[in-house]
């Protein structure tokens, strides 16, 4: 007979130092997991850009700190977890909800992208096909691209983060103005958008004769050549001599540019702008990147 708990991955404590607060502790069964669960608890409660560090500790804790650690990692949940002197280890009564992944699956007959959340890729895909099967029978089951989100790629998609929080493994639908993510069974009825809808705001890579290139967002071209003169003039005190345009389809933003994707369908425009800390964002004209910097 198999030994099921042999087969699923054994939970790790986690210990979360934060810059002015209490640790916590989180059971996650990788550090990328609970520094995961841990942003978006500090989302849901209205606290961005959290300043912490993550350790494993549960194979570092002398004997005297181990009492009932073995017992609360075998639940196999990820959870907050608490230490009591006399009492040893034991799971919070605050846990946290066990956070989703998110996937973006390329559709096979159109450029659009499907957000899917499930806990990884083998059950993302699962769901993929079941919605598949679900709403578009005549269609292949087999996705062109999948692309996964996570780390810094998925800190700057603070909506899809919030979803995360649920729990809930489904298909993303877009509702509402300003908008959020609600996630259906594969099975079920959409809850809204497949995606969510575009605005006026256009995606431009704009090259001068110089050879720099920035992504410029604007409703127009005139108004994307505006802010490349912009920066420019920022840049190097004149004008360029010459521009080339080319105007790009918002579905080729996708991992570390998809965050770029979310503001220029809310309506953001400007230029590209990208660093260590916060990954790429739409900014003022005269603070964006220069593309050859970033090897995209």
């Amino acid at each position: 007979m198999t030994d099921l708990r042999a087969a699923t991955p054994q939970m790790k404590l986690f210990q979360i130092v934060l810059e002015g607060r209490e640790p916590m502790f989180l059971m996650a069964r990788t550090s990328h997991r609970a520094s995961f669960a841990f942003i978006v608890h500090e989302l849901n409660a209205g606290r961005t850009k959290p300043n912490f560090t993550v350790e494993r500790i549960d194979n570092k804790l002398p004997d005297e700190r181990r009492l009932g650690l073995d017992d609360i990692l075998a639940l196999g949940s990820p959870s907050k977890a608490e230490w009591d002197p006399l009492c040893g280890w034991s799971v919070s009564m605050t846990s946290m909800t066990s956070a989703t992944e998110v996937f973006e699956f390329g559709l096979s007959w159109s450029e659009e992208l499907v957000t899917v959340f499930a806990v990884d890729v083998g059950d993302a895909e699962r769901i993929y096909i079941d919605w598949i099967q679900a709403h578009h029978p005549d269609k292949p089951a087999r996705a062109s691209v999948i692309y996964h989100y996570a780390g810094v790629e998925l800190e700057g998609r603070p909506e899809l983060m919030r979803a995360c929080s649920s729990g809930k493994a489904g298909v993303g639908h877009w509702v509402g103005t300003p908008g959020r993510w609600l996630i259906a069974g594969p099975d079920e009825p959409p809850a809204g958008d497949l995606v969510r809808p575009a605005s006026a705001v256009k995606y431009h890579r704009v090259t001068a004769t110089d050879g720099d290139e920035l992504i410029v967002f604007a409703e127009s071209f005139e108004e994307a050549v505006g802010y490349y003169v912009i920066w420019h003039l920022e840049a190097y005190g004149d004008v360029p001599q010459g521009i080339v345009i080319n105007r790009k389809s918002r579905w080729q933003l996708v991992l570390a540019l998809a965050s770029l994707r979310d503001e220029m369908d809310a309506g953001e425009v400007g230029v590209a702008r990208c660093t260590a800390e916060d990954g790429w964002h739409i900014v003022d004209p005269e603070d964006g990147t220069v593309l050859s910097d970033h090897m995209l």
